[in-house]
């Protein structure tokens, strides 16, 4: 059900493309009235609330290469459930003195972002409609470079700027983790030496979220942002220990005993209290020095705090004296403007401490270095 409510969402967003993509030109021209004061423009390359330009699940395309600076912070199991507790099943096993060779990974994102439908009222105020869906995956740079994973990542939202300054942007956002089928094929079988018993895959999932964002410049070559995300209180969202208590699936069950059936782990696994509600919070500064209208160098942060991470993502590891999760990016580039299509084209350097970059992932903490390219929104 999961899956097929998540294609098509997909399947419309992508008519909706095809079809302002198929409008004859002249409807995508922009309409001004009153001497310019007032302004419609169907589709804009640009958007009024740029990605975030140190978040690993920016929804903006690119291609990374990163490797994980810490033996344990290399994958090599997934997730799945025993019917009592979550087991880590190995689909490899890497010894310290293979580290070297096996901790270098490729990150692959590909998005198709589109403002639309902008009106802009003279400098005081303007609003659009953004949607922006895409895939994130990540590849071993090693062996037979395997794919780790996938996600299925989409965000439907309106946008208001006011004073070209600060941007208020709410919205609708989407996380779906998928294992990839090479890693899968690597479990090991009953009977093998290393075979853990396991009835239940686990995935990461938040379909859908609310989310709200606020971001400013207090200066052309600054920025500040922040962002609140809360699952919507009818949604899927798995594993079933991150589920907050008294949310429905969109078929209207009891979400927790839906996702905690098929784990196995109804019996295991008691109600979470009224002030655990799965948030995601998100904050970060960019600087830019400005090359005049060829680019600009930037610094980036982006700092991220899980709420999920009181649950320890183990049966009975809740407690509302553990912290949240945190997660942290830093890094800078050189942002080119004169870039394919009108796209930004960015080089880039980061140092991550805090999740693996793939949502199935969430519970493992990995530290890596990466260098890419990005193609801004």
């Amino acid at each position: 059900m999961k899956k097929r409510n998540f294609y098509k969402k997909t399947l419309n967003v992508f008519l909706l493309l095809a079809l302002l993509f198929l409008l004859p030109a002249k409807l995508c021209a922009q309409l001004r009235l009153f001497g310019g004061g007032l302004a419609f423009n169907l589709i804009d390359a640009d958007s009024l609330y740029p990605e975030y330009l140190a978040d690993p699940y920016a929804l903006t395309s690119g291609f990374k290469y990163f490797q994980v600076t810490d033996y344990s912070g290399v994958p090599q199991t997934i997730l799945a459930s025993n019917g009592t507790e979550y087991v880590e099943i190995p689909f490899a096993h890497y010894s310290e003195s293979e580290f070297s060779s096996r901790n270098s990974f490729y990150q692959i994102k590909g998005f198709i972002n589109l403002s639309f439908a902008r009106l802009e009222l003279w400098d005081f105020l303007k609003a659009e409609v953004t949607t922006n869906g895409g895939i994130n995956t990540v590849f071993q740079a090693f062996g037979g470079t395997d794919t780790l994973g996938f996600d299925g990542i989409w965000r439907l939202a309106g946008t208001l700027r006011l004073f070209d300054a600060i941007s208020l942007r709410y919205g609708w956002h989407h996380f779906s983790g998928h294992w990839g089928d090479e890693t899968i094929a690597d479990l090991p079988q009953p009977g093998d030496a290393d075979y853990i018993p396991y009835t239940h895959l686990e995935e990461y999932t938040r379909a859908s979220s609310h989310v709200f964002g606020v971001s400013a410049n207090p200066e052309p070559w600054a920025r500040l942002y922040f962002e609140a995300e809360l699952p919507m209180l009818e949604s899927w969202i798995r594993p079933g220990i991150h589920i907050p208590a008294g949310f429905l699936s969109p078929t209207g069950d009891d979400l927790a005993y839906h996702i905690l059936n098929q784990e196995g782990l109804v019996e295991e696994v008691g109600s979470l209290p009224a002030s655990y509600k799965a948030w995601r919070l998100q904050a970060g500064a960019e600087l830019r020095c400005l090359l005049g209208d060829w680019g600009s160098l930037f610094l980036a942060g982006d700092f991220q705090l899980h709420q999920d991470g009181q649950t320890l993502h183990q049966v009975g590891g809740y407690d509302p004296e553990n912290p949240w999760e945190f997660e942290y990016t830093v890094g800078g580039g050189l942002e080119y403007e004169k870039g394919f299509m009108g796209r930004k084209i960015r080089v880039e350097a980061f140092y991550h401490a805090g999740r693996f970059p793939l949502t199935n992932y969430f519970f493992l903490r990995s530290d890596y270095i990466s260098v890419g390219l990005a193609i801004n929104n």
